[in-house]
């Protein structure tokens, strides 16, 4: 099969989710690029839409094996609230769409918590994925339980860094870390690479940057009605922007 960008684009369109198409062309660019020191593993597949862009990069470059965890026992109801229970709701369909888009032979998947599947965790990790439960204690304790596997120049991926719990994180664990360089985001997708140094600080200038707007972002939501939904549609917009400068 044909594993080019622009036809990975028209595969991952036909998967439910709400990766965007940038920010799979990172993640498919940054599987191509990965050398086989390490694995790819992505915590949250849903029903795979990130996983098709992740599994093509792998095919187009290295082959490097795609660990897609997720319990695939979750449901969004019509309101947008995500429920859970004992019965598996999404892994047919997963597994339904790696075959159908041609990158089943390089995606294993995990049905586990993300909890459940460290512990029998070994491999290094070359690229990482964080885009499971996104409250704040489960964030943390994914990044807590999968950093330290990812290599010396590996990079973590974060998605939906918007949202308040998940920006709360970045600002503690990431943007905060010595060990973390090279910071960049594609739309809500934020991104480091792993150094096994610690940085100085004016190595770590964009990390700094980025919590610089955090901090403006915080502020814009201090101002009373009727101005408050207004500033931060506009500061919204204007960092969203910003960010990715």
């Amino acid at each position: 099969m044909n594993y080019g960008i622009e036809e990975v684009q028209k595969w991952a369109a036909t998967v439910e989710g709400w990766f965007s198409d940038r920010q799979g062309r990172f993640l498919y660019t940054k599987a191509r690029q990965c050398s086989g020191k390490g694995v790819i593993v992505e915590i949250g597949s849903w029903k795979g839409k990130s996983t098709v862009w992740l599994g093509s990069g792998s095919l187009a470059g290295n082959r490097v094996p795609v660990y897609a965890v997720d319990p695939h026992n979750c449901w969004y109801s019509e309101d947008g609230g995500l429920g859970r229970g004992k019965e598996l709701t999404t892994l047919r369909e997963f597994e339904e769409n790696m075959k159908r888009t041609g990158v089943s032979g390089v995606v294993r998947p995990i049905v586990a918590t993300s909890e459940e599947a460290i512990k029998n965790w070994k491999d290094p990790i070359e690229l990482l994925l964080i885009d499971g439960d996104h409250s704040y204690d489960a964030v943390k304790k994914d990044i807590d339980l999968w950093l330290p596997y990812v290599i010396d120049g590996g990079i973590i991926a974060f998605d939906d860094s918007f949202d308040e719990s998940i920006k709360k994180v970045l600002h503690e664990k990431i943007y905060s870390n010595p060990f973390l360089m090279d910071h960049g985001i594609i739309e809500v997708l934020v991104y480091a690479t792993k150094s096994s140094k610690a940085l100085g600080r004016l190595s770590r200038w964009r990390a700094y940057y980025l919590l610089s707007l955090d901090g403006i972002s915080r502020f814009l939501r201090r101002f009373p009605w009727p101005l408050r939904n207004t500033l931060r549609k506009i500061g919204t917009k204007a960092l969203f922007y910003l960010r990715e400068l």
